[in-house]
């Protein structure tokens, strides 16, 4: 009942406090990462319903898209998907777009990205909500990011020749610019 009494102090903070402040700290900041999709692959010929999974290696780059406005409460990102093509080439394959919320400065929500990954012989259209947790230095430069799926889904995809869909994971760690195995252009 003391509680009861309370919630409205306890909620106070969430009306009285600002906007949560805009942070363009992710841009250029750039991910190894792991695709990973397990599902259902259906053969449109006979019908069939088979288990599949594929793994796809990818760098996702994280662009600010959009200047921040005045008054703005979350920062437009977005997160362009490179990935192999043939023996030591990359291409850019993919862009999406979310409003990334900071959580507390150390953790970034990417709340429903859209990407379409390809390899050449698979492809996926994937939705998934990500978590960024990000190192900093004294200055609060970000010095280091890991990537991980709050939730994803494969809507729509090609694995093997059957149509597949299922759930897809992301996973990934922060890699410099001069590390990476192409020159983005």
């Amino acid at each position: 009942m003391k509680l009861l009494r309370l919630l409205p102090l306890l909620l106070l903070p969430a009306f009285v406090a600002g906007p949560t402040v805009p942070d363009a700290s992710l841009d250029g900041l750039w991910l190894k990462t792991a695709i990973k999709a397990k599902g259902r692959g259906v053969n449109a010929g006979s019908g069939l319903i088979v288990s599949g999974s594929v793994s796809m290696p990818a760098y996702i780059e994280v662009v600010l898209d959009e200047p921040i406005a005045d008054g703005a409460e979350t920062t437009h990102y977005k997160f362009d998907v490179w990935v192999a093509n043939g023996v030591g080439t990359y291409s850019k394959v993919s862009s999406g777009e979310s409003d990334v919320v900071e959580a507390d400065g150390t953790d970034y929500v990417v709340p429903d990205l859209n990407v379409f990954p390809t390899d050449g012989s698979n492809s996926l259209s994937i939705r998934a909500t990500l978590l960024l947790h990000v190192k900093r230095d004294k200055n609060g430069t970000v010095t280091g990011a890991t990537l991980s799926t709050l939730g994803g889904e494969v809507y729509f995809g090609v694995v093997d020749g059957l149509f597949s869909y299922g759930g897809v994971k992301l996973t990934g760690k922060s890699i410099a610019v001069d590390k990476l195995p192409f020159t983005p252009s």
